[in-house]
C-alpha cells in the first residue's frame, strides 16, 4: 500500500513520465509541464522520484492507473464547508482503485482509501436522516426547468427580504418579463436555481421570450403554476420548496466515466442541499431534468451507489 502527497503544480509534472494517457485521467487535463531540476531534486527528497530520476516503482505503479484508468468517479461538494474535491480512477479489471483528494494546494494520492471511510467523511459534510420537508418529483425539459428555477429563485428573494425588512411574507405573482430577465441575467452563484441548472446541462442556455412563454403555458396544466391576469405563481408545494431552500449550504455533484473506445460514457448527479431534510435532487439525461426531494440518507445511498459498486462499471455501456 503506497501514500503521498503532492504540490499540484508538480502533480501536473507528473504527466511527463507517462506516455499513454486517456481523456478521463487528470494527467489528460493538465497543459504540458516539465519538471525544473529543483522540482526534481524536491521529489527525489520526498520519496517519489528514485535517485535514477524515474518515479518508484510502487508510486509508479498507483499513477499508471491514474494515467489511463478504465473508469473514473469525480465527487465534488461546494457551499458551507469550502470545497471538497475527490476523484478515483479504476483500473481495467475494476479492482483496484486509487483515491485522489484535491486539497487547497496538494494532492494526496493513495490506494489505502477504502470506500467505507470515504462515506463516513462524506456523511459528515452531509448529515443522517431518513426525514425530508416535502416529497417532489417531477422531469422537466430544459426551458420548464430554467422557468421553475426563475420563479423559485424569484420567490426566495421575496421571502429573504421579507425576512430581512421584518415585514410579512406573502407569495407573488411574475409576469413573462420579469422571468425572461431572471433567466438571462442571474450571477454565477450556488445561491442562484437558475446557475445551478446551467451547470447542470453544462452550457449557459439563454431561452427567448416566446420559449419562456411557451414554457409557462405548459407548466400551468401540470399544476406547477397558477395563472392570475397574465402573472404566474408558484404551485402550494414549490412555494414551500422555495421557502425551505433559502439559502444553500452544500452542491453535491457526483460525475462517473468510462473509457469507451476513444469516447467516454458519462453519468452522474448533481444535488442541492440547504438543511439536513432539504436536498433537492437534480439529474440530467440529455433531454430532461428530474427535480426529486430526497432525505440526507437517500443522497447518501446515490453516492455510494457509484463509489461502491464494482459491477457499476463493468456493466455500463454505450
Amino acid at each position: 500500500m503506497s501514500k503521498f502527497t503532492v504540490n499540484k503544480t508538480l502533480f501536473e509534472g507528473l504527466a511527463q513520465y507517462f506516455d499513454e494517457k486517456n481523456s478521463i485521467s487528470p494527467f489528460a487535463l493538465q497543459p504540458d509541464k516539465n519538471l525544473s531540476s529543483e522540482e526534481i531534486d524536491y521529489l527525489k527528497e520526498t520519496g517519489i522520484l528514485g535517485n535514477d530520476g524515474s518515479i518508484v516503482r510502487s508510486l509508479h505503479d498507483m499513477l499508471t492507473v491514474v494515467a489511463k484508468p478504465a473508469a473514473a468517479v469525480n465527487l465534488l461538494l461546494t457551499g458551507g464547508a469550502g470545497l471538497y474535491k475527490h476523484s478515483l480512477y479504476y483500473d481495467a479489471t475494476y479492482t483496484k482503485c486509487i483515491y485522489a483528494t484535491y486539497m487547497t494546494d496538494d494532492i494526496v494520492v493513495t490506494d489505502e482509501e477504502s470506500p467505507d471511510s470515504l462515506m463516513d467523511t462524506i456523511a459528515k459534510f452531509i448529515g443522517k436522516s431518513n426525514l425530508k420537508s416535502l416529497d417532489f418529483n417531477h422531469d422537466f425539459d430544459i426551458e420548464e426547468a430554467l422557468v421553475i428555477a426563475a420563479i423559485i429563485d424569484l420567490e426566495r428573494k421575496l421571502c429573504l427580504r421579507a425576512l430581512i425588512d421584518e415585514i410579512p411574507y406573502d407569495q407573488n405573482l411574475y409576469g413573462y418579463n420579469k422571468i425572461w430577465r431572471t433567466i438571462n441575467s442571474t450571477s454565477s452563484s450556488i445561491q442562484w436555481f437558475v446557475h445551478i441548472i446551467n451547470q447542470v446541462i453544462g452550457e449557459y442556455t439563454n431561452l427567448s421570450y416566446k420559449q419562456v412563454q411557451d414554457a409557462l403555458e405548459r407548466l400551468v396544466p401540470l399544476g406547477l403554476l397558477s395563472q392570475k391576469n397574465g402573472l404566474y405563481q408558484l404551485s402550494d408545494e414549490l412555494v414551500f420548496l422555495a421557502n425551505r431552500m433559502l439559502i444553500n449550504d452544500n452542491i453535491v455533484s457526483v460525475s462517473a466515466l468510462k473509457q469507451w473506445g476513444n469516447g467516454i460514457i458519462s453519468s452522474g448527479f448533481t444535488s442541492v442541499q440547504a438543511g439536513i431534510h432539504d436536498i433537492l435532487y437534480l439529474d440530467y439525461n440529455g433531454d430532461t431534468i428530474k427535480f426529486k426531494t430526497m432525505s440526507s440518507d437517500e443522497l447518501l445511498e446515490s453516492i455510494d451507489f457509484f463509489i461502491n459498486n464494482k459491477e457499476y462499471f463493468s456493466k455500463l455501456t454505450a
